[in-house]
């Protein structure tokens, strides 16, 4: 009995069943990581931008070591344009238990930008479990004090012990829209939403009656041009955004 359920349970979360679960609205699913199988290194969709103004910090651990003393662990993080374009691989070989890395202008090669970057964990054993990545990401304006977001929303997933990544892990409605509201008040200088298209197809976006749209994999920044309130109507089953709030020279940056 105890292995029939469990058999039941692997096919019902495997990624064809959510998206039959979803199509036909039987307890719908916003992630489509297939957790019938194991050995992968899950990474959130994180944000970097650089320019005169700013630059980004990255701060993330050794997880297969902390948690499964795992010593052959090395890491992949691969930068992307807003355009979805890879601009920058960086592998770590050398992985400490707290490590960090600043995405800035020297780093990149660039004047300015903004984009998306993804972290995974590999090791030469193929161990069965999985992990997700959701460390800290840093934003300083004007050279001010980092203002630090964990991890959003779960993006793509690659093995240990290969080498394909599978992005678009987030899930979208073909008929049905959703509406998130961020649970602050924009009373601020400025404030900017972040939005990366996590889902595996392209996504519609209404925020506060401005439409647009997001390729896979695509970053947008938008203003909210004097808003306090901040509605999102997009088929994206789960369209949580990164917002950041100025107020002189400092800002605040979390996520929705």
């Amino acid at each position: 009995m105890k292995l029939k359920l469990k058999s039941f349970n692997s096919l019902i979360r495997n990624k064809t069943a959510k998206k039959i679960r979803n199509l036909l609205n039987i307890k719908p699913s916003h992630l489509l990581f297939d957790y019938s199988k194991t050995g992968y290194s899950v990474s959130d969709g994180f944000f970097w931008r650089v320019d005169s103004d700013f630059k980004t910090i990255f701060k993330y651990s050794d997880i297969l070591n902390i948690f499964y003393g795992e010593k052959t662990s090395k890491v992949l993080i691969l930068i992307y344009d807003d355009k979805f374009n890879l601009i920058k691989t960086h592998q770590n070989n050398h992985i400490r238990d707290h490590n960090s890395l600043v995405i800035d202008q020297e780093f990149l090669k660039i004047e300015k930008g903004f984009g998306s970057f993804f972290i995974f964990h590999e090791t030469a054993r193929n161990l069965n479990t999985n992990i997700r990545n959701s460390c800290y990401t840093g934003y300083s304006f004007k050279n001010s004090l980092p203002s630090f977001v964990h991890g959003n929303l779960h993006s793509a997933s690659k093995s240990f012990t290969g080498n394909k990544i599978e992005f678009g892990l987030g899930a979208s409605s073909v008929y049905k829209k959703y509406i998130y509201q961020v649970q602050n008040n924009m009373e601020f200088d400025k404030t900017e939403i972040i939005l990366i298209n996590n889902c595996n197809s392209k996504i519609n976006i209404d925020l506060n009656f401005l439409v647009t749209e997001l390729d896979i994999g695509q970053t947008k920044i938008i203003d909210t041009k004097d808003n306090n309130i901040v509605k999102i109507k997009s088929n994206s089953m789960l369209i949580r955004p990164i917002i950041f709030n100025y107020r002189n020279n400092y800002i605040d940056v979390y996520h929705g």
